[in-house]
């Protein structure tokens, strides 16, 4: 228990934050109902949204639990030593796509109405393309997982609490399996490289090119064919699941036998098995 005290610290910071903004928020609604001063909703709701990332993150890295600006130092080696967990974090990805439409986990209507509406919104792409990744990054890999890992907590562990968490912050079955999934993935490069900007790049591509596609569909006025359910559909879907699954595992194992393991914990020998126990 004594490994996981710093996370818990942080969720601490978290809750703490959560609480503050909820209040300053009503605060302001009370002294804007007084003015007769009319904000959109949208408007607050997203500076909280983006608050309860930002802030805990500074909170713990001024409380001294994660070394922020390492973080960044890394990110020089990003567009060429970071090339093939950046291709491996996208190729399992597309698996994961794969795995969601073959089980026909469906999104909610509500939270997809949200993303409809975020994709004919200029600040809309620009925070499912660029700002989420940045921050779930950060909030996901460099704090909880990296606290995980500096703690001693064993790597394996470590990457399927955080790509747990991570799912679960989705609040909604169809983004969970999604998430989650992948943030076995996301945890697994950051582990393996200790570069936030691997993870932020792999998210950031993958948000966009779905983002895209969702906004050709839409001009093409798609709409899912019902005979997905046929055998041959699914099998070709299965196979092309494990195809981008294991060319991900390949190219991630290439990576690592260039390359050597950034050390989290002093004297810690490499976990060179996270993968296939993940």
């Amino acid at each position: 228990m004594e490994k996981f005290k710093p996370v818990l610290k942080f969720f601490g910071i978290f809750i703490v934050t959560i609480i503050a903004l909820i209040v300053i928020e009503l605060f302001c609604h009370a002294v804007m109902d007084v003015l007769g001063v009319y904000v959109s909703i949208r408007v607050d709701s997203v500076i909280v949204a983006a608050g309860m990332f930002i802030v805990p993150v500074i909170v713990a890295w001024k409380y001294g639990l994660i070394d922020l600006p390492s973080e960044f130092r890394n990110s020089r080696d990003t567009l060429s030593k970071m090339a093939l967990p950046i291709l491996a974090g996208l190729l399992w990805f597309y698996a994961d796509n794969h795995l969601v439409n073959l089980f026909d986990i469906q999104m909610p209507d509500e939270v997809q109405g949200r993303i409809d509406v975020r994709m004919h919104s200029p600040y809309g792409l620009f925070s499912v393309c660029i700002l989420k990744p940045v921050l779930e990054e950060l909030m996901f890999r460099t704090v909880i997982l990296g606290l995980m890992l500096h703690s001693g907590v064993k790597p394996w562990v470590a990457i399927i609490l955080s790509a747990f968490l991570f799912g679960a912050s989705h609040l909604n079955m169809c983004q969970f399996v999604h998430a989650g999934v992948g943030g076995l993935m996301l945890g697994f490069v950051y582990y393996k490289t200790n570069n936030v900007f691997a993870t932020i790049i792999i998210h950031a591509i993958h948000n966009s090119w779905v983002t895209f596609l969702g906004l050709i569909m839409e001009g093409l006025e798609y709409t899912p064919d019902s005979s997905y359910d046929d055998l041959v559909v699914k099998l070709i879907s299965v196979s092309l699941m494990v195809a981008f699954a294991s060319a991900s595992i390949l190219i991630m194992k290439r990576f690592i036998s260039r390359y050597p393991q950034p050390q989290f914990v002093e004297n810690e020998e490499p976990d060179e098995q996270v993968m296939e126990e993940c």
